[in-house]
Order: structure tokens, then sequence, then C-alpha cells
């Protein structure tokens, strides 16, 4: 699974891969076409990598046994896409297996977490959790990214219906022209002021219009009030004679 995620600023790509542990390269390529739709974008990986690379992480195999040709594949795309394994890289002292199937009497790097190199500055903790014979990578990133306070305005839509509020505001551009186009500032500083003054005329203009529909609606709420309990005295009165 491939999901792309976009968050607070930050733009990742999620992939959920269940490898199979036996050699279907098919796989392997279908992943890599996917990924490389997305080749400027961070990667996270999780899931279930069947990633055994060392012969001797495989107890029942002895030491002359290769890698599946899955497993090479695997970390041929991992490569291309700039992809590591985060614990290993934090922890190159550390075993090369998180599980031991006493079933299948083998151990087997599972449940690894794998990042783009991009994304390593944000790695807050990434240590083992013991979970009987399952030992998965615990990863916490910080994904947050820098919020900014600017924000995109756009001219509001009824505006441009309001005849009333389009002769005021066709006024007020040629007030401001007259007012500045003979100073010494530059045209480029004189537009630039004028379409921030615009931005401030017209969120003014419906801040104020927002404000009056707000204390018409309460007036028309007070009057509703007002009428029902009338009409509840009214009806008391009556039922009491």
């Amino acid at each position: 699974m491939v999901a792309y995620c976009h968050k607070d600023h930050f733009a990742s790509l999620l992939v959920g891969v269940y490898v199979p542990n036996y050699d279907d390269l098919q796989f392997c390529n279908t992943l890599h076409a996917k990924l490389a739709r997305y080749r400027d974008v961070p990667q996270i990986w999780g899931g279930n990598s069947n990633w055994i690379l060392s012969p001797m992480v495989n107890s029942s195999r002895g030491p002359s046994w290769q890698p599946l040709a899955i497993a090479l594949a695997l970390a041929a795309v991992a490569e291309a896409g700039g992809i590591i394994d985060v614990w290993r890289y934090c922890s190159l002292q550390g075993r090369e297996y998180t599980y031991y199937p006493t079933f299948h009497d083998i151990y087997m790097s599972i449940d690894y977490w794998h990042i783009s190199l991009s994304l390593l500055s944000r790695v807050l903790d990434v240590t083992l959790c013991i979970v009987h014979t399952h030992s998965p990578v615990l990863l916490v990133l910080e994904l947050d990214g820098p919020h900014s306070n600017s924000f995109s305005w756009h001219f509001p839509q009824n505006s441009s219906m309001d005849i009333v509020f389009r002769e005021e505001l066709a006024k007020t551009i040629d007030e401001y022209f007259k007012s500045n186009l003979g100073s010494l500032k530059t045209f480029a500083t004189i537009w630039e002021a004028f379409k921030a003054y615009i931005c401030w005329l017209t969120i003014s203009k419906h801040a104020g219009l927002r404000h009056s529909l707000r204390d018409h609606l309460a007036w028309l709420e007070a009057e509703r009030v007002h009428r029902e309990t009338v009409e509840q005295n009214l009806l008391r009165d009556s039922t009491i004679r």
C-alpha cells in the first residue's frame, strides 16, 4: 500500500509493504514503479519486509546460505530511492534481526522502519520493543513542518455582485491613484501598497457586514424569546381563569 499524505506543510509517502519470503521479483518491479512517481517526496516504509541480507542471521541454513534474490532486489529499490534502515543507521553495533519464531527456527529482520535519508534529522527516537519473540522497531518522527503566518487572500465573489460596494470601490480606487501617482514613489511600490489597501478595505467591509448580520440575528432571537414569553404568560393567565 502506498499513501501520499500532506499535513501541516509537510508531505510524505507512507509505504506499507509485506514482502514475500520467496523470490518474486515482479513485486519489487511493481513497488519501484509506484515509488518512482513520487521521487521527490520523503518516504516512510513500514510492515513486514522479510529483509534477510546476511547469511549469518539465518540459523536454519548455515553460513553457506545466500540471500534471496528478492532481498537483493528490495535493497536495490531502497538504494535507488535514498531509503535507509533507520534503526541500523542509528545502532551500528546492534543485532541484525528483530524476530525469532521458534516454529521456523530462523532469525528474521522484519518490522523495521525504513525512511528517506532526508528524514533522518527528524528522528526523535528509534528503539526495539520486546513482544514475546518479536522485537518490532519503535520509531518516533517529528513531522510538523514550519508554520507560516501568511495566507492566500482572494477577492470575495459575492462582493462583485454588490452594486453599492462596486461603486464605493471604484471611487476609492480613483482617489487612491490620484493621491499617489504624482508622488516620488515608484509605480511598483504604489501597486503593491494598493493591493494591500484593497485587501484591508474589503476585509473591513465584510467584517462590518458580518457584525451587522450578527447584531440583526441577535435582535431577531431576542424578539422571538420575548414573543414566546408573552404568549406563555397569556396562556397561563387564561388557564388560571
